[in-house]
């Protein structure tokens, strides 16, 4: 046989292509973990550097005159010169109070309304102008004699550098308080002033004016941000009041509006050379003065938008730093995703906020980041050259004759085996082929043991395969069995159970078609439940003690039962058969039940037929003997009776004989009567009621025993058939009285409700013990068939020394007549 080549084409499944993957993984996680660490360190080093130059850049901008507010003071301190020498003019108050007259227009009534139209004052000889500025009708004040009190009026000098190096940067305006209308004293003058210049101050920039007149000293005043209509921008009022009597009054307000936009946009962010991504100005209570990208939510707020409003402020603690500011000097703060630089502008109540996001530092970041990524891949690729070198000489060539000889011993050439197998090899694959070649030959030997025991192990199964069809067949045997079982047991058409004794009770293991359909309970309703969870507990106690007798005894056990089940009353006659196991214990009853409902009820209307044609007889006789017999004994003693008055005067002798046949008639005609009055009482022709008050009155008197009726009506309409039965049970009950109670008083209670008309006789003689009556007592026997006859019960309760009380329930309608 030819020598198969050992040579095996590596695949991506071979153990060397694996282990340049592992490799090739665990150099790669080594270069991916060198770029990680000189990210940070390159992402951290950048950080460093872009928050020390926003920091530098943020405390040049705060210190450097970027931000004028100091040169705006010095302004306003040369405008309150010029603007006193100014009101220094001859006639200039005079001129004041001439343009209010032409202004407002004064009524009749002292009021005063203003004119329509706008109005500017006459220009002063350097080529100022006075604006006007005024206040409406202040009805809430009232009237005096002085009627200029019931105005505030107050003159803006405007001064304008129109020809200023800072273009629109600055105006200048000044306020003098007019004297009587001192609006720095007045507190309701900030209901009613308003202004109509050109300039439109609000109410609130009104309300600066007069806080500022109110000013101790000569401290900068700085209003909320606010719209100026006339410069088309968002401005900031900066005031400073001069002091010009002893009082402490203001005598005038210089003010300057800064317009922000300019001034961010020409001085703080060339400063800032384009380092950050937005500036923004608020106060120390945290409220913007200005950021360019909330400018209408400023608006739509008044001018109160916080700068916690601000989504990139959210999570800076901004307001913690404001108080620990220094004029000048700046701070930084900064969260993963933002670095805010603050800083309190010189001679102002504000704060300049500088935001810079840290994506900005992205580009960076990256850039330096792709350059290790690419000397990393450089690495990786040199590596895994040089590491599939040295797997290919030194593991894979070995490999691969290893599993050419395991492919020959797979196919049964163990000499090419032990030839191709690289034992020559001094590493753990040489050590692996030597393994192989010792188990090769275990294996040989253990073939050869392997085919004697296969022989032997061949006849045990055949044995086996023998024992398995003898137990198939009888199998086979008991299945058919078991269908024939199966058969009879669910085609009977008597209901049928399994009942299995356990220590819980009597359980059910199995019932047939039959017993569900009578019971009226599905299958499924009574396996695994026990005698006591399916009987009803009026019908528990008998039912027990019956099972309880069969699993005694050795013999079959018969008897009738009503139970009460979810089709209605059913009675049964009931067959239960012990099953004993190997030991002799009961372990299982059968039971079979007939189904005798139809023949108990067939027999409850014979017995209902017999005894309604006996009591029909039974009138009929006591009929004939009252009718026939009784007339024909009447006529006999009046016969004799004649004899007596026309023969017994002379004839002593006769006399004697015709009264002695006259008693003898006389006797008979009681009897008679006797024996038509217990065949049927006359008396139940006029109704129950009288008939027991007749029977009552009878016993009272023939057996010397105080007997009382009480009935809850008068008259009680029944058939015939009923009144009878009802009689005859009264009967009986005061005849066993009389013969065994040795009773001094009987009571009989007689009620009827819609249904059912009840009756009870309670005497208070000895008693006796219920438990101890026979069943076969014939007295006691007739008065139950005679109740159910009727559809009715009959109960006696009695115990020694306590008397008896029969109760009888009689429905007014039974089923029979239903039906």
């Amino acid at each position: 046989m030819a020598q198969e080549n050992p040579e095996v084409v590596p695949h991506r499944h071979s153990l060397t292509t694996r282990a340049l993957r592992l490799a090739t993984l665990r150099i790669g996680l080594v270069s991916l973990g060198a770029g990680a660490i000189s990210y940070y360190v390159n992402s951290t080093s950048i950080e460093k550097d872009v928050t020390g130059q926003l920091l530098l850049s943020t405390e040049q901008t705060l210190q450097r005159e970027s931000l004028p507010f100091r040169e705006i003071k010095d302004l306003q301190r040369n405008f309150l010169e010029e603007f006193k020498q100014t009101l220094a003019f001859p006639g200039m108050r005079a001129k004041l109070m001439e343009d209010f007259e032409r202004i407002f227009h004064r009524h009749d009534d002292g009021s005063y309304t203003q004119r329509p139209g706008l109005f500017e004052g006459e220009p002063l000889a350097d080529g100022r102008r006075f604006a006007r500025m005024s206040a409406t009708y202040a009805p809430d004040i009232p009237p005096n004699d002085d009627t200029r009190a019931r105005f505030a009026l107050s003159y803006l000098l405007s001064y304008k550098y129109g020809s200023s190096s800072h273009g629109r940067l600055f105006n200048f305006y000044g306020v003098v308080p007019e004297k009587g209308f001192p609006i720095y004293q007045d507190a309701d003058i900030a209901k009613v002033f308003t202004y109509s210049g050109p300039e439109a101050l609000e109410l609130e920039t009104y309300e600066f004016y007069v806080r500022g007149f109110g000013t101790p000293g000569n401290d900068t005043l700085f209003t909320r941000m606010y719209w100026d209509f006339s410069n088309n921008a968002w401005m900031t009022t900066v005031a400073t009041p001069d002091v010009a009597d002893a009082s402490g009054r203001h005598q005038i307000l210089a003010s300057v509006d800064v317009l922000l936009d300019e001034l961010m946009t020409r001085t703080a962010k060339p400063a800032m050379q384009g380092a950050y991504s937005s500036l923004f100005i608020a106060d120390d209570e945290g409220t913007l003065i200005y950021h360019p990208d909330a400018m209408e939510q400023i608006k739509s707020t008044a001018g109160k938008a916080s700068i916690r409003s601000l989504d990139m402020t959210r999570s800076l603690p901004l307001l913690d730093v404001v108080s620990t500011l220094m004029p000048g000097h700046a701070q930084i703060v900064q969260t993963r995703d933002d670095i805010v630089a603050m800083g309190r502008i010189p001679d102002t109540p504000w704060v300049l906020a500088v935001h810079y996001p840290r994506a900005l530092m992205t580009p960076a970041v990256v850039g330096n980041l792709m350059i290790v990524v690419a000397l990393g891949l450089l690495t990786l690729l040199v590596e895994i050259l040089i590491l599939r070198s040295i797997l290919q000489k030194q593991v894979a060539v070995p490999l691969f004759r290893l599993i050419a000889a395991i492919r020959q011993f797979g196919a049964g050439r163990e000499r090419l085996c032990l030839e191709q197998l690289p034992t020559q090899s001094v590493d753990e694959v040489g050590e692996l082929a030597r393994a192989f070649g010792r188990m090769a030959e275990r294996v040989q030997g253990a073939h050869d043991h392997l085919e004697l025991e296969v022989r032997d192990r061949t006849r045990e199964a055949r044995h086996l395969a023998a024992i398995a069809e003898e137990r198939e067949r009888a199998e086979k045997l008991l299945l058919e069995s078991e269908q024939r079982y199966r058969d009879i047991f669910d085609h009977s058409l008597d209901p049928l159970f399994l009942l299995e004794v356990t220590d819980e009770g009597l359980r059910f293991i199995e019932v047939n078609p039959a017993l569900e359909s009578a019971a009226g309970v599905g299958r499924t309703e009574l396996i695994g439940k026990t005698i006591e969870q399916t009987l009803a507990p009026q019908a528990l106690a008998t039912a027990m003690a019956k099972y309880q007798r069969c699993v005694d005894s050795d013999a079959p056990l018969d008897e009738e039962e009503e139970l009460e089940l979810p089709a209605g009353l059913r009675t049964f006659h009931t067959t239960l058969i012990p099953v004993r196991d190997a030991f002799g214990r009961v372990q299982r009853v059968v039971g079979i039940a007939r189904d005798i409902t139809e023949r108990k009820h067939v027999e409850r209307v014979l017995h209902s037929y017999r005894e309604s044609t006996r009591e029909e007889e039974r009138k009929r006789i006591a009929r004939e003997i009252h009718d026939e017999l009784g007339q024909q004994l009447t006529a006999l003693r009046m016969g004799v009776s004649l004899l007596r008055l026309q023969f017994g005067s002379g004839q002593p002798l006769l006399m004697e004989r015709v009264q002695v046949l006259m008693g003898r008639i006389d006797a008979i005609i009681q009897v008679v009567r006797n024996v038509a009055t217990s065949l049927r009482p006359a008396a139940l022709d006029m109704g129950l009621i009288p008939a027991l008050e007749w029977l009552v009155s009878e016993f009272s008197h023939n057996a010397g025993i105080a007997c009382s009726l009480r009935a809850s009506t008068d008259r009680l309409e029944l058939d015939d058939e009923r009144a009878t039965a009802i009689f005859r049970l009264i009967q009986e009950s005061l005849t066993n009285v009389a013969r065994h109670a040795q009773a001094s008083r009987v009571e009989i209670h007689l009620q009827r409700n819609a249904d059912h008309v009840f009756i009870e006789v309670r005497d208070d003689g000895k008693g006796f013990d219920p438990k101890r009556l026979s069943k076969r007592s014939l007295g006691m026997l007739g008065m139950r068939e005679r109740g159910s006859m009727l559809g009715g019960t009959v109960s006696v309760d009695s115990a020694p020394g306590q008397g008896v009380r029969v109760q009888v329930a009689i429905p007014l309608r039974t089923d029979l007549e239903l039906l």
